[in-house]
């Protein structure tokens, strides 16, 4: 431009500098396009890391990207990293809100609600689900009813309200099967799958946990998979299939370490440790449970947490460090009332009351098992109930009132009879039959 007028230069850069803008502009979001492309397929076939990557560079780009903000909350929540996925939660409703984007705002406050359960806080939580619910409804975003629907249900199941719960995820399945959702579809047979397995009805939960399993192989969703082999793990656990469950629980485990998801693998281990105890190999159920608690600890996990002390109590217990179960029972006791988790607090009477009848002291055991049992009636747990009447049964033998004690272990008998135990019936048949001899 050597020897043009100071004008002529201000009007050729007023032509250039608006072009040199716009090809940044198209090479900006070609980036970011791109980098959406590969994030949400490697979300999808479970490769976190490469997600992140692609996610932190629209974020570079924009980082009032919504879409990449939701996505890397998502992620932050599969590392167990709670407070960074709520930042990037609150992010998206903040925005959405400014930008009066309806959608917006139900997907961030139904992820909010995520975290709070997470953190305890039930009643937080079903605040955020039922506002999300409510925008989803006006907008008859039939996608973001089903996600609410079923987070309500995991909430109510959380507090105990199993036929609440049931509703909830029934209600998702129906509107799952219309959109033809494969993936809500197998999430809610899974969750379905676990308030029958709750109930004691292992055949129904076991048929439930195979639909979810299939479906979940058939569109490759590795998280869904995990969740399906945990759950059969625990089916065969209940049943005494050991070597099938262990099976079940390290596919799990695989899968969530390569998934890199805190949670599932802080459970897996917890649930690799019960078929360890069951197999009275203490000193390795000892091991799974106390890495479970360090991961559940360390995303600050609470309901994990109160299970992780419940489980480590029960090794004390049976190695006879009765001092050191009651304490461990307590404290897992003191967080599921925190909680209002109502399942939690009755296995957690339970815990102490197989303490208390270990010191032979029977008043105290007695009343124990009566919380629990009055907690399981109001749940509507068989399985739950015919455990509490079992050991009732033995406090009532010990004191040599043989007539209350054939009462409740009849009680038991056919409560286990009932979800399909044939074992526990055996066992509990044998009680009563030694009160003849």
């Amino acid at each position: 431009m050597a020897g043009w007028t100071r004008n002529q230069k201000i009007a050729v850069w007023a032509i250039i500098i608006p072009v040199a803008i716009a090809i940044v502009g198209c090479v900006t979001n070609d980036l970011i396009e791109r980098n959406r492309e590969i994030a949400a397929a490697a979300y999808l076939r479970g490769d976190i890391n490469v997600a992140a990557a692609a996610l932190d560079e629209i974020l570079k780009l924009n980082p009032d990207d919504i879409w990449a903000l939701d996505r890397k909350g998502h992620i932050h929540e599969f590392r167990g990293e709670l407070d960074q996925a709520k930042d990037c939660y609150q992010r998206v409703l903040d925005l959405a809100i400014e930008a009066k984007y309806d959608e917006g705002r139900a997907v961030a406050f139904g992820n909010l609600g995520v975290i709070y359960k997470a953190w305890g806080n039930l009643d937080r939580a079903e605040e955020m689900y039922l506002e999300g619910l409510k925008i989803d409804e006006k907008l008859n975003r039939l996608e973001g009813m089903a996600s609410k629907y079923s987070n309500l249900g995991l909430l109510y199941r959380t507090r105990g309200d199993l036929n609440r719960a049931e509703k909830m995820h029934k209600r998702s399945l129906e509107i799952d099967k219309r959109m033809g959702n494969q993936e809500g579809m197998a999430s809610n047979y899974g969750h379905l799958g676990i308030i029958y397995q709750m109930r004691g009805d292992l055949d129904k939960a076991e048929e439930m946990h195979k639909k979810s399993l299939e479906l979940n192989e058939k569109i490759d969703r590795l998280e869904g998979m995990a969740n399906a082999y945990g759950n059969l793990g625990l089916i065969y656990m209940d049943r005494g299939d050991l070597d099938r469950a262990e099976e079940m629980h390290k596919k799990s485990l695989e899968i969530e370490k390569q998934l890199g998801r805190q949670e599932g693998i802080a459970s897996q281990y917890s649930n690799l440790g019960l078929i360890y105890q069951t197999r009275a190999d203490l000193d390795r159920a000892e091991e799974m449970y106390k890495n479970a608690l360090e991961i559940d600890e360390k995303i600050d996990r609470q309901g994990g947490m109160a299970i992780r002390y419940g489980n480590l109590g029960t090794i004390y217990a049976k190695r006879g460090e009765l001092d050191q179960a009651e304490e461990t029972y307590k404290k897992s006791l003191e967080i599921f009332k925190k909680l209002s988790d109502l399942g939690g607090m009755a296995s957690a009477y339970g815990n102490l009351a197989n303490v208390y009848l270990m010191r032979g002291d029977l008043d105290e055991a007695e009343e124990a098992h009566k919380k629990s049992l009055e907690i399981e009636k109001k749940l509507g747990r068989p399985g739950g109930m015919a455990s509490d009447y079992g050991n009732l049964g033995v406090i009532y033998e010990m004191r040599g009132d043989k007539k209350r004690a054939r009462q409740y272990w009849e009680k038991a008998r056919d409560l286990f009879e009932q979800i399909g135990m044939p074992q526990m019936v055996k066992k509990t048949q044998g009680l009563i039959d030694g009160l003849e001899e």
